[in-house]
């Protein structure tokens, strides 16, 4: 599935419940994605069954800041997020599965809740997780290694409760530094090393 394009590409459905695009092969969405602009589904899954990457090259939005919108990406491949995630409207909730890798190449990623199951790669000078510019995230957890892609990093971490490391932080290739702020409840460091 490849959708491509200078308009946004609007992923709606007629479900309260949530909406699902499941592919066999890869996903590559090159347009902004705006998660129900127009309707009432607050959950969305895209996955791909036979684990083909999932490329987001452009922006992805929910409806508004005061819609909560959650995105879950599945796949055994690679998950990446190449543009702004939540610069305009927030998401509440972006998980991805623990299969395959999840490849970070935007300036930040604005969602309440942030879980990487899978291990994370980070390909940008500066990176920022949080809610949003002026508000800290609720939790972030990274379930397995993060590592640099020989960028030169410097991974910025807003988050007001709890923020996870259950792997290892730069074991195969080393950030530039990692910064996290003041507000955080607690820091749970349970991987080998940072």
């Amino acid at each position: 599935l490849t959708v491509s394009g200078a308009g946004a590409v609007n992923l709606d459905a007629p479900l309260s419940s949530g909406a699902t695009i499941k592919t066999t092969g890869a996903q590559t969405y090159g347009s902004p994605i705006v998660l129900g602009n127009t309707g009432t589904v607050l959950a969305y899954v895209l996955e791909s069954t036979g684990g083909g990457a999932i490329t987001f090259n452009s922006t992805v939005d929910g409806k508004t800041a005061t819609v909560n919108r959650t995105l879950t990406v599945t796949t055994a491949g690679d998950t990446t997020f190449a543009g702004l995630v939540g610069g305009t409207a927030e998401l509440a909730n972006l998980t991805t599965d623990a299969l395959g890798k999840t490849i970070i190449n935007a300036a930040s990623i604005n969602a309440d809740v942030q879980i990487y199951n899978d291990n994370v790669e980070l390909g940008a000078a500066a990176i920022n997780l949080q809610q949003d510019a002026a508000t800290d995230a609720t939790t972030i957890t990274f379930a397995g290694n993060v590592n640099d892609d020989a960028t030169g990093t410097t991974l910025t971490l807003d988050v007001a409760g709890a923020l996870t490391f259950s792997g290892s932080v730069g074991n195969t290739t080393a950030l530039t530094s990692l910064v996290t702020d003041a507000s955080a409840t607690s820091v749970n460091l349970n991987g080998d090393s940072i």
